[in-house]
């Protein structure tokens, strides 16, 4: 437990002398913003659900996802702010000596992920906040829903950051949080990265806030099996209790 509270205290001392997570996430704040303040028209089909799911939206039109700014912007944070910080962190770690240092320790890689873990979701519910009363001022959100798909969602996007950091590769590092956040933008452009993306978490976070009212069990199972399989990555990493270096 001391091992935990120690990486804990360690990583949310990181982010407070390097807030590089907070900075982008209030980038894409501001981006949301204004996107709301010069978003005066509705889109078609604005309470559809994508056409993967709802056959009216099949005859409207040839795809068509949930139009909301805000659950686009939010879900390109999850994917990119979140999971580049977290993998940033265990990159630092692994930089600094810090990583080997912790080995050598004695701390196992359950206790490295439950301290930075939890330092990362602790930032990111500060970051959900803003979103949620955005979303409900501009468009009526229901705040708890809004801040239960978005905490769901940074469970997975924190997990996923932790296990590529932990994998090694800076470069998997890099690519895969930037091709995260640009899901949700590419996907409202071409049919195909639309379709192939509703099996990653980030759009479903997006189709989920976009649509609060809507049936969001399909949502939850997509993004809990983003979670699962990262998990499962992370033990097969870790299969010999030992902290990579």
């Amino acid at each position: 437990m001391n091992h935990i509270i120690a990486i804990f205290m360690k990583q949310l001392t990181t982010l407070i002398k390097v807030p590089i997570m907070i900075g982008m996430s209030l980038f894409f704040f501001a981006l949301a913003f204004l996107m709301v303040i010069f978003n005066t028209e509705d889109p078609p089909c604005y309470s559809c659900v994508p056409a993967y799911i709802c056959t009216e939206c099949v005859t409207a039109a040839a795809f068509e996802l949930p139009q909301s700014p805000i659950a686009q912007v939010l879900a390109s944070v999850m994917g990119l702010s979140i999971v580049m910080y977290s993998a940033g962190l265990v990159n630092e770690d692994r930089l600094t000596g810090n990583l080997k240092f912790m080995s050598m320790a004695e701390v196992n890689p359950w206790q490295y992920l439950a301290g930075t873990f939890v330092s990362v979701l602790l930032v990111a519910a500060a970051i959900v906040v803003p979103f949620a009363l955005l979303g409900f001022f501009s468009e009526g959100a229901n705040l708890l829903w809004f801040m239960i798909v978005g905490l769901f969602g940074a469970l997975v996007a924190a997990l996923f950051g932790i296990t590529i950091g932990l994998y090694g590769n800076p470069l998997v590092s890099i690519i895969g949080p930037f091709s995260l956040g640009l899901l949700p933008m590419f996907s409202q452009v071409n049919d195909t990265v639309a379709n192939i993306s509703r099996f990653v978490f980030v759009q479903q976070i997006n189709v989920a806030i976009a649509d609060l009212g809507a049936d969001l069990t399909e949502s939850f199972i997509i993004i809990a099996a983003n979670g699962v399989i990262c998990f499962l990555i992370f033990i097969f990493i870790h299969r010999k209790n030992k902290l990579i270096v």
